[in-house]
């Protein structure tokens, strides 16, 4: 189990420096994006729902996992958490598609091109998406 453990931190530390390695061979632009402060906020909402559905789920499994009984999945609480925390997720994946459209729709007219970048909400306070263009 250990070596396990240690197989995979070693992969990711190898991933990582060669990852690094990889970047400072590419050229990089970045700038920011602006988007609607309600496009934030609808986005800060769906974050703030999932992660408090999974917490919730998370205390349903601690109170349970000393017992031999799985009533905990049968039961009406787990069962309606579960599927809220589905549907949040539904929902944020979907207005992540929607905020990917726009985004490439606005990297196009600044590039004149379509280009491929990483994008990054940093902060929820901040309505604006921080763009890194990588070129080969």
């Amino acid at each position: 189990m250990l070596q396990v453990i240690f197989q995979s931190l070693f992969c990711d530390a190898e991933w990582r420096h060669t990852c690094g390695m990889v970047q400072k061979m590419k050229k990089e632009t970045e700038y920011y994006i602006e988007i609607s402060k309600e496009v934030c906020d609808y986005l800060e909402r769906l974050s703030y729902d999932i992660e408090t559905r999974k917490s919730i789920i998370t205390r349903l499994f601690d109170e349970a996992k000393n017992s031999s009984d799985d009533a905990v999945l049968k039961s009406p609480a787990f069962q309606s958490y579960h599927a809220e925390l589905e549907e949040a997720a539904a929902s944020y994946e979907t207005a992540k598609k929607d905020l990917e459209k726009f985004l490439d729709e606005k990297v196009k007219e600044k590039s004149g091109e379509v280009e491929l970048y990483n994008w990054n909400l940093e902060d929820f306070r901040q309505p604006e998406v921080h763009i890194v263009i990588v070129k080969e």
